[in-house]
């Protein structure tokens, strides 16, 4: 309340073209946001938020830098704490031992190659239509999960996203909101097809081949996809995520995936 009232102290002084009286008005409703902060603690999760708002709010006045600094100063503290102080909540058991099950016999009994192939075509994505549908099905079900504001934070506590108002009466933060949640649901695809589906059809090649770098020679030679010179880093890279070192083939394939685009693109004189 105190804050709505500040601000509409300042519009008035605005209309009245006092500067001086809207900015002290202005200061006095960020400063607002610092005594919410306060009264919160110790609900870091929440206050790191509030005070994040409170230097937004500062910023936009302009010429409180020193203030800003100091809030600062105070959010990554209370980054910390929040981060410290998350609980984990976990959900039942989900059976996807059918999955599981196909996905071995897909790719059992088959030479490398065709069982290479076969696990290739176990990633297919879902459909852009797909998930917009099934978004706009959440939100026409269950609406209330969508009303309470959500951010992440990465493992220091510190705030990295906040998601858009699905609600909102501007369209395009609306827009922005339905795009998040459809990559909130291929996000989901893509773990559960990793646990159900890649996973155990690795396992099985690795069960019944001896999978070498050499044996991997044969895909990326005179592949369109690889550039010229990058055959072996492409070998080495599927072979440690086939052998289950994704640290590895993390490193040597999300580069060289780049490389592979700008091949693609000079190759069609893009």
């Amino acid at each position: 309340k105190a804050r709505m009232c500040w601000e509409i102290k300042a519009k008035w002084h605005a209309i009245d073209e006092d500067a001086e009286e809207e900015r002290k008005a202005l200061i006095l409703a960020a400063e607002t946001y610092v005594k919410e902060a306060e009264s919160r603690v110790p609900e870091y999760l929440v206050t790191a938020i509030i005070y994040t708002e409170a230097i937004e709010a500062f910023r936009r006045i302009g010429g409180m830098q020193k203030r800003v600094e100091q809030l600062h100063k105070i959010l990554l503290e209370h980054e910390k704490l929040a981060e410290a102080n998350m609980k984990k909540v976990s959900i039942g058991p989900i059976d996807v031992s059918e999955a599981v099950r196909e996905a071995k016999e897909a790719v059992s009994g088959k030479t490398l190659y065709d069982a290479l192939f076969a696990l290739a075509l176990m990633g297919t994505p879902p459909k852009l239509t797909d998930l917009r549908d099934q978004v706009d099905r959440y939100l026409n079900e269950f609406p209330i999960q969508y009303l309470a504001s959500r951010t992440t934070v990465n493992e220091m506590g510190k705030v990295v996203a906040r998601w858009p108002d699905v609600f909102s009466n501007d369209s395009e933060e609306q827009a922005q909101a339905i795009s998040a949640e459809m990559w909130r649901e291929a996000i989901n695809w893509q773990e559960v097809r990793a646990v159900s589906a890649i996973e155990p059809a690795r396992h099985q090649i690795n069960l019944e081949h001896r999978v070498r770098i050499n044996d991997l020679l044969p895909i990326v030679s005179n592949n369109p996809f690889v550039p010229p010179n990058h055959e072996l880093i492409y070998a080495r890279g599927l072979h440690a995520g086939l052998t289950g070192d994704f640290l590895v083939a993390a490193h040597l394939l999300i580069l060289q995936w780049e490389s592979s685009i700008r091949y693609l693109l000079v190759s069609r004189s893009v």
